[in-house]
C-alpha cells in the first residue's frame, strides 16, 4: 500500500545517505596524510562486513579500488594485510572483479621485494582457489607463475606454493592433473608426481634453491 511504498522509499533514503557517510569516512582512513598504516590496517580487519553493508555496486566502485592503492604503502605489513582481507571482498562482488582487478595485484605480489607479502599473496591464492571463482585456465596460468616458488629458499614462501597447488586437486582430474597441471610443475620435480596432495607434492619436489643461487637467477 502507499504506506509501505513510502516507509520503503524513505529506508532507501536513509541508507544511500549512511552509504555516503561512511565512504568519505573510508576515503578519509585510507587517503589522508595523517593516517598511519596501524590505521589502515584496523580497516582491512574486517572489510567482508564492510563490503557486505556498501553492497557490490559501492564495493566495485569505490571500496575495491581504495584498497588497491594500499599495495602502493612502503609498508609491508599494510600490503600484506590486504591480501590476507581481499579474498572475502573479491567472494561478494564475483568473478569479473577478481579476474579484472584484484588477480592482477596479487599476481604482481609474487615478485614483492618483501616476502612476508609474497607469502601473504600465497595464502590469498589459496584461498581464492577454495572459493572456486576462477575458471580453471586460470588457475592454470596462476599454478605456472606459483610453481618456481616451490624450491624457493624461503621455507615459508615454499609452504604457501604448496597450499596453493594443492588446492588445486578438487579442480581437476587424475588425467587432467596428468595432462594440464604436472607438465607446468615437472622442471621443479625430482620424482613422478602421483597426486596434487599436499603430501605427495612435497615428497616429489627437488631440494630448495640456495639463496645466493635464486638471486642470481631472478
Amino acid at each position: 500500500d502507499a504506506a509501505a511504498a513510502t516507509t520503503l522509499r524513505s529506508f532507501d533514503t536513509e541508507l544511500a545517505a549512511l552509504h555516503e557517510q561512511v565512504s568519505h569516512v573510508i576515503v578519509a582512513l585510507l587517503t589522508d596524510a595523517a593516517s598511519t598504516p596501524a590505521v589502515k590496517r584496523q580497516l582491512l580487519f574486517d572489510t567482508t562486513q564492510l563490503a557486505l553493508f556498501l553492497r557490490r555496486q559501492n564495493t566495485n566502485d569505490m571500496l575495491l579500488p581504495l584498497l588497491i592503492t594500499l599495495l602502493n604503502d612502503r609498508e609491508p605489513s599494510l600490503r600484506a594485510a590486504f591480501f590476507e582481507s581481499v579474498g572475502g571482498v573479491c567472494a561478494f562482488v564475483g568473478r569479473a572483479s577478481l579476474q579484472a582487478f584484484v588477480l592482477p595485484c596479487v599476481m604482481q605480489a609474487l615478485s614483492d621485494v618483501d616476502e612476508m607479502v609474497v607469502c601473504a599473496a600465497l595464502d590469498s591464492l589459496s584461498r581464492l582457489a577454495e572459493v572456486g571463482l576462477q575458471p580453471r585456465a586460470s588457475l592454470l596460468e596462476v599454478c605456472e607463475k606459483v610453481a618456481p616458488l616451490l624450491c624457493h629458499p624461503n621455507a615459508w614462501v615454499r609452504h604457501g606454493a604448496l597450499g596453493f597447488v594443492s588446492r588445486l586437486e578438487p579442480h581437476f582430474s587424475a588425467a587432467e592433473v596428468y595432462t594440464a597441471v604436472r607438465p607446468l610443475l615437472r622442471p621443479f620435480l625430482s620424482q613422478p608426481l602421483l597426486s596434487l596432495s599436499a603430501p605427495s607434492l612435497s615428497a616429489a619436489l627437488r631440494e630448495p634453491a640456495s639463496r645466493l643461487g635464486y638471486d642470481r637467477a631472478l
